[in-house]
This record gives C-alpha cells, sequence and structure tokens, in this order.
C-alpha cells in the first residue's frame, strides 16, 4: 500500500478528512436537506420525571438547612 493509503485511512479512523486529497479526485457537493426553522419554537415542558425530581431535591435540600441550623443552634451556648 502507498503511504498516502495509510494516512487517509488514520485520518479516516480518527474522524477527519484528509487535508491533501489525491489530484484525480473530484470535491463532491451535497445540497443540505434541512428544513427552514420557523421563528416561534415549539415551547419545551419538563416531564412529569424532572418536576417530581425537583420538587424532591427542593423538599430535601430544606430538610437539611432546618437539621444543620437546628445543630448549629445546640452548639450555640
Amino acid at each position: 500500500m502507498k503511504p498516502r493509503i495509510y494516512i487517509w485511512i488514520i485520518l479516516v479512523i480518527l474522524g477527519t478528512e484528509p487535508v491533501f486529497a489525491s489530484f484525480t479526485e473530484q470535491p463532491v457537493v451535497v445540497q443540505s436537506t434541512q428544513h427552514s426553522i420557523s421563528k416561534e419554537q415549539p415551547k419545551k415542558t419538563l416531564s412529569l420525571f424532572f418536576i417530581i425530581g425537583i420538587i424532591i431535591n427542593i423538599v430535601m435540600f430544606s430538610v437539611v438547612i432546618i437539621w444543620a441550623v437546628k445543630e448549629w443552634r445546640k452548639t450555640d451556648l
């Protein structure tokens, strides 16, 4: 195998395109198939799972703060 092929294989494995191409290769033009994005995007809402998780986190954080304040007042003379 030619050294150029080894370099091309290494660059493909690393996920980059070769900087130098063979002079016989022609560039490929790919047309974009994306649809135009409208100015108004749909509102994203949290799923019930994440809402419940946030509520649990707030409750647990509040309980830890209350516990820490009570323990701090016990040691205060």
